[in-house]
């Protein structure tokens, strides 16, 4: 759970990043996440889209590769 307020401020990015590590570690190929689009949570779906998330529209879900295969957000600075 992210505040509307930290999103836009690369936080969302730092946490994706720090998760993906954390799966490298315990050996986690595959990230999920549910997530119902409205209104109010459109920049989610822009971070879930930008980050490359793809959609299960079997289970109203989002899917990622855990393995970090960018940079990692410290290298980004």
């Amino acid at each position: 759970v992210l505040s509307c307020r930290a999103m836009g401020k690369n936080v969302e990015d730092f946490m994706l990043s720090e998760l993906q590590n954390y799966c490298a570690l315990k050996e986690i190929e595959i990230i999920k996440a549910s997530f119902i689009a409205t209104t109010r949570n459109q920049p989610f779906l822009e971070f879930l889209n930008r980050t490359d998330w793809r959609i299960d529209n079997q289970n109203n879900s989002y899917h990622l590769l855990a393995i970090n295969k960018t940079k990692t957000f410290a290298d980004k600075e």
